[in-house]
């Protein structure tokens, strides 16, 4: 949805929306106190450019009719907390160039299993994944979500939903691809349709990317101030998300490609070189020794996940990152390898054609297993492996020998080896 602007705010001509806005304010602090606090520290606007309620990530907007006759006292808390959790989570920026609507629909699905463990009564009958396209403004609730992301929720709509313009046959087959013990490119049976626009309540975000991030930092701020004052000083009523939220802003953070650089670089070993003589050694104990030093990394292999989730611009953004670590390390070989449900293309490089450049381009489902066999082929193990995916995929039982890393677009996900960094673009 594009944003909306000031101008449109019709509170002044709806008293009645005000007074049941304290109501909602009132009853959210006496047994919820951290969502009451992140209500006040919100502007709430009425308007009729939106059917429902929605938010741009500052501010909680509602249809006037919608609000005060389509909601009953409890489930207006609960829509409310529903738009609430949207700005706790950044969803509204997290989105990218993802589709709006299915976007929409995944961060619906999480955020409502986070208000039924809170206790909130939201709108019914509830719409599973099998019903997002019911009539009506039944809240998106379906447990097969509960162990994934907002991310991997998305991908499992955008490949069971049908595309654009389609929809109007049940039973139509989705993707075809490798077997996935996570679903990517698992065959299904698609839904009868798209779910409805009208479903959207999250805006584009008003402003410049400057303004934009001081209003993510305010929001952050926010959400740790409410959480500290619920359980500071009520006592932590709240079953959990305020906890999760405050140790999730304020734990230490690292970006993640000097984290992706600082375990390349664990992994150089040292060697004894006994074509020089340690002359340190030799002056100190009279004793010839070799001398230690750095071994270069013999070879580095990337594997590029070409399912349609890995965007050109973020391939790029990844790229000029591993560029860098390519350079400190220099590597004697680096590997890379393309695959989705196999291993597509391979190519090798040399340090003479650094920097190197990735591609992308959508393919089928996603399966690691044939990166690990196309390895197998190889003539020494890689000093290190590197993914770059979206981690939502079939993975191998046994962990290999070498040291491997999954370099993620997705938050938030078990790997059953290695090491795991989210690739998180905000971060420069």
């Amino acid at each position: 949805m594009e944003n909306i602007g000031e101008q449109q705010d019709m509170s002044h001509l709806h008293p009645e929306v005000q007074k049941q806005l304290d109501r909602v304010l009132t009853k959210l602090g006496a047994r919820w106190t951290f969502f009451c606090q992140m209500m006040a520290s919100q502007v709430m606007l009425v308007t009729e450019a939106i059917p429902t309620m929605a938010t741009d990530g500052s501010r909680v907007m509602m249809h006037p009719k919608f609000f005060l006759e389509s909601l009953n006292d409890d489930t207006r808390i609960g829509v409310m907390a529903h738009e609430l959790v949207h700005v706790c989570l950044e969803h509204v920026y997290r989105r990218g160039l993802r589709h709006p609507t299915i976007w929409n629909c995944a961060i619906d699905f999480k955020a409502n299993q986070i208000l039924c463990e809170e206790g909130f009564v939201l709108p019914s009958p509830f719409r599973t994944f099998d019903q997002i396209t019911s009539p009506g403004f039944g809240a998106l609730r379906d447990t097969r979500f509960d162990d994934m992301s907002e991310e991997q929720v998305y991908n499992y709509l955008m490949d069971s939903l049908p595309p654009q313009g389609e929809g109007d046959d049940e039973g139509e087959d989705g993707n075809e691809g490798g077997a996935s013990g996570n679903g990517r490119g698992k065959k299904r049976v698609r839904t009868g349709g798209r779910p409805r626009p009208d479903m959207e309540d999250i805006m584009d975000p008003s402003g410049t990317a400057q303004e934009q991030e001081q209003q993510r930092e305010k929001t952050r701020v926010a959400v740790i101030s409410a959480a500290i004052i619920e359980k500071q000083v009520f006592g932590g009523r709240g079953k959990g998300f305020a906890d999760r939220m405050a140790k999730r802003l304020t734990r230490p953070k690292e970006r993640w490609f000097d984290r992706l650089r600082r375990f390349v670089s664990q992994i150089t070993f040292h060697s004894y070189n006994w074509q020089r003589i340690n002359r340190r050694e030799l002056f100190k104990t009279g004793i010839i020794m070799p001398e230690m030093r750095d071994e270069v990394l013999e070879n580095i292999v990337v594997a590029v996940d070409l399912s349609g989730s890995i965007t050109d611009h973020t391939v790029d953004y990844f790229t000029s990152h591993m560029n860098k670590i390519l350079d400190d390390c220099r590597p004697q070989k680096l590997t890379v390898m393309y695959f989705d449900d196999g291993v597509d293309t391979v190519r090798e490089y040399s340090p003479e054609d650094f920097p190197v450049t990735f591609a992308a381009r959508g393919g089928g489902g996603t399966d690691f297993r044939p990166v690990f066999d196309a390895i197998d082929e190889l003539d020494a193990p890689p000093t290190v492996l590197i993914f770059l995916t979206d981690t939502y995929g079939a993975f191998p039982n046994d962990a290999p020998a070498y040291p491997v890393i999954w370099a993620s677009i997705v938050e938030h996900v078990s790997v059953p080896f290695g090491e795991f960094v989210y690739i998180d673009e905000s971060e420069g």
